[in-house]
């Protein structure tokens, strides 16, 4: 049926009752997963062809593909082991394809609603963790921007809400659509720190075992922790002294735990360069302890990336204490190794 989307005049006067078959399809756990694949791929692409004739004159039918997407993002991954993708998945590129396609003004309220009651007024942690997700997905400046920065006040607690949810799989969620807004819903949410960091903080205390697990549950921490590092470098002095302290703590087990992931390890250093940065001589108390660790990447990692991110670390001390405060050994150290890299 994919193959007939460009014939317009052929399907249109039919669209009704193929997008009802489509989400019938769709929404079927009982049929296998490519029969399913194909239908959910169908209705993304009815969004790219015929968008403005649905939201013009069957508004009620594109809130029922809307209504199916937010089902089907309701569904749990771990079902779907051997796929690439799963109808989780599946859904928030069909629900992006249509924040894309249709006016904001039109689509937005159907988005906030169905968020809305998603995120909070639900039992089902996998419902929970599906508003998150799809908020998450479709912040960026192609969907829903617009309408979320008018209700950053909302989305922040929803997200506040969502790290302190009894569910993990919600926790994980939030922590990782933290990073998708401190990515594309600035400078609003990045100025709502008071509420975030501090609940950020404890997600990621939590979650130091569980980034080893897996490669989703890595990215999902490294998310989390860019966020911190968006966070921070937006900071003055005076501003990151309140979280200097139990930040540093909760970022260094991921720089020195053995099976943390590269990538979580990169970005971890990257948020203690911004640390650095943002505290300049407030950063004192810590410096040796930050000192050797990062001399301890920079003599035995083999990871020249990683190396290169410490030696910013290093840089930056440098700058905050002046060459006569840094430790000879260490400034030679860290010389030799930047001279290598030239």
């Amino acid at each position: 049926m994919t193959d007939f989307l460009g014939e317009k005049r052929l399907l249109q006067p039919h669209l009704p009752l193929l997008i009802e078959a489509a989400i019938n399809i769709s929404l079927n756990t009982d049929l296998t997963f490519n029969v399913r694949e194909v239908s959910i791929y169908f209705l993304e692409q009815i969004g790219d062809t015929f968008a403005k004739h649905l939201y013009k004159k069957h508004p009620a039918v594109l809130k029922q593909i809307i209504d199916a997407g937010f089902k089907l993002a309701c569904e749990d991954d771990s079902e779907y082991p051997d796929e690439e993708e799963s109808p989780h998945s599946l859904s928030l590129y069909m629900l992006h394809n249509y924040a894309i396609e249709v006016p904001l003004t039109v689509i937005y309220p159907v988005f906030k609603e169905n968020i809305v009651l998603f995120c909070s007024h639900q039992s089902d942690p996998l419902v929970r963790k599906a508003g998150l997700k799809i908020l998450g997905h479709l912040c960026d400046s192609d969907g829903l921007l617009d309408g979320v920065k008018e209700d950053i006040d909302l989305f922040t607690d929803i997200l506040v809400a969502g790290m302190q949810d009894p569910s993990d799989i919600v926790r994980e969620a939030a922590a990782l659509v933290v990073g998708q807004f401190s990515e594309h819903v600035v400078p609003d949410f990045l100025e709502r720190h008071a509420k975030i960091v501090p609940v950020l903080f404890k997600v990621l205390q939590d979650r130091q075992q569980i980034a080893t697990v897996s490669a989703d549950h890595a990215l999902h921490t490294e998310k989390a922790i860019y966020s911190v590092k968006e966070f921070i470098e937006q900071m003055h002095e005076t501003e990151v002294k309140p979280y200097l302290e139990t930040g540093l703590q909760m970022l260094m087990p991921y720089l020195l735990g053995a099976n943390q992931k590269r990538g979580v390890r990169y970005m971890t250093l990257l948020a203690v360069s911004s640390f650095i940065t943002a505290a300049e001589r407030e950063i004192m108390p810590h410096r040796d302890d930050i000192l050797k660790i990062i001399y301890e990447i920079v003599n035995s990692d083999q990871d020249q990336e990683l190396k290169g991110a410490a030696l910013l670390c290093a840089g930056n001390l440098a700058q905050a204490f002046g060459k006569d405060n840094f430790p000879m050994d260490a400034l030679e150290a860290f010389t030799k190794f930047g001279l290598v890299c030239i």
